[in-house]
């Protein structure tokens, strides 16, 4: 139930079953001064703050979850969820005593099982998934918990970024979770008299827009519930689970599951901060043998044969290129010059100082397929303005990727152009994907800069 009230205290909207909860029918409601009536209350929350900690309400002999958001226009946004019981579940409160902080990737992975393991515990959803964000947008099962009657499993599968729209990743940001407890329920309407628009971005009670409903039903999904996992403004994975049937969780154990969810991101956030600030403070020392090097030899053609494998060393790459002017100094599976030349041209010809591709047959117009399929380099410019360019190169890598369904769908768009529609299959499908090295890493680009200043004295000596 919900009710909207404008800042001089009257309500301007009420969803059409307010009756059960403040004794009026929603048109009785309307143009009523809140004050004048039995309301519920709860303390109000600013629309800024993500976790909105909803309370516990006994009104008129029924246990609600009362959550009061202030609006953006001044006035008060009312919700009320009815609650089975007011008993507190078993498990509420200790949440935060569950999550542990990690001290490597290998953590990181057993916690995220341990995460939905719980959390489909405690729900009791047929299946919990952790669905983690890869850079492109596109998700991947990393982690499932099964209960009963869930059937397969989705671990492993991929989905394009398109099934979850921009819109909808922003929305999760804002919220500790989406609940939506019978995807067959019909909505119930919110009237007023009004022609302003509500803001329920903040709610709880929110309509499921009619795509989502169809994409679950294509599933085969009666009841779901997520969690944002969030890296700072990112959304970095949802915690996702499904049920075959309508599933109604008591909102107190929610509460508790996304102050979990809360602590596991941050505790992720938090390590991944530190290993690339260790990073960070390495680089320093990492590269001092080279520039030590390059102080101590004159003519580059000396430097090469030890700067050119540590490259390779450093960089897990298959090749690596310098190339001052029109001389080419080259060890392993190098780009060629027509592919060098048109990587140049689409890279550090356009302002870029650092560029990096893992598909050069997909960021390269018109470039045929070669053997080396990735590749990230560095310009370091002289005080003349003369540029020496360093290539570290990766051979192709085929690799096969299961995707929970066919991935070429119709991408996200306009309104106005065509409707985002919900793919029916989610077999699993296998795609083998060509032109594709193994993947550079975050901090890849983080050590292409500090070679650039390691080996800016080299430059110098190039150009002499």
């Amino acid at each position: 139930m919900l009710l909207k009230v404008d800042r001089a205290g009257y309500i301007t909207h009420a969803s059409a079953n307010v009756h059960t909860v403040i004794g009026l029918g929603a048109d009785e409601a309307i143009g009523t001064h809140a004050d004048s009536l039995d309301l519920p209350h709860g303390t109000p929350v600013q629309p800024t703050d993500r976790r909105a900690r909803r309370q516990a309400v006994t009104h008129r002999g029924i246990t609600l979850s009362v959550l009061t958001i202030v609006a953006a226009d001044g006035g008060m946004l009312l919700e009320m969820i009815p609650q089975a019981g007011s008993s507190v579940p078993a498990h509420a409160g200790s949440a935060v005593r569950s999550a542990h902080p990690p001290s490597s990737e290998a953590d990181i992975k057993a916690d995220k099982q341990r995460l939905v393991d719980e959390i489909a515990e405690r729900t009791g959803y047929a299946r919990t998934m952790y669905y983690q964000f890869h850079d492109d947008g596109h998700g991947e099962v990393i982690a499932e918990a099964r209960n009963g009657t869930a059937f397969g499993s989705y671990q492993g599968l991929h989905f394009p970024a398109s099934d979850i729209p921009k819109i909808a990743r922003a929305l999760y940001l804002q919220n500790p979770w989406r609940m939506i407890p019978d995807a067959t329920a019909a909505p119930v309407a919110l009237l007023t008299r009004s022609t302003d628009p509500v803001d329920l971005t903040r709610s709880d009670l929110r309509s499921v827009s009619e795509v989502h409903l169809a994409y679950l039903a294509n599933m085969g999904v009666g009841a779901a519930l997520s969690f944002p996992v969030a890296a700072g403004d990112t959304l970095a994975a949802l915690i996702s689970c499904h049920h075959a049937g309508p599933r109604d969780p008591d909102i107190r154990v929610l509460d508790d599951i996304a102050a979990l969810v809360d602590a596991h991101a941050l505790a992720v956030s938090s390590f991944r901060a530190g290993r690339r600030m260790r990073l960070i403070d390495g680089m320093g020392r990492r590269f001092r043998d080279i520039e030590a090097l390059v102080a101590t030899t004159e003519r580059v053609e000396d430097i090469w044969p030890v700067l050119g494998p540590r490259l390779m060393a450093d960089f897990g790459a298959d090749g690596a290129v310098m190339c001052v002017g029109d001389t080419i100094h080259a060890v392993g599976h190098c780009l060629d010059d027509d592919t060098l030349g048109r990587v140049e041209q689409v890279s550090f010809d356009r302002g870029a100082v650092v560029w990096q591709s893992d598909s050069l047959i997909r960021d390269v117009a018109d470039l045929m397929l070669t053997p080396v399929a990735g590749a990230a380099g560095v310009v370091i410019e002289t005080s003349a303005r003369q540029r020496v360019r360093l290539w570290v190169s990766r051979a192709e890598h085929i690799d096969e990727v299961t995707w929970g369904g066919n991935p070429d769908k119709p991408l996200e768009s306009d309104p106005v152009d065509k409707p985002i529609s919900p793919r029916r299959s989610f077999e699993a499908w296998v795609e083998r994907r060509i032109g594709y090295s193994r993947p550079w890493t975050s901090e890849t680009e983080l050590l292409l800069r500090h070679l650039r200043v390691a080996l800016r004295p080299l430059a110098q000596k190039a150009w002499r």
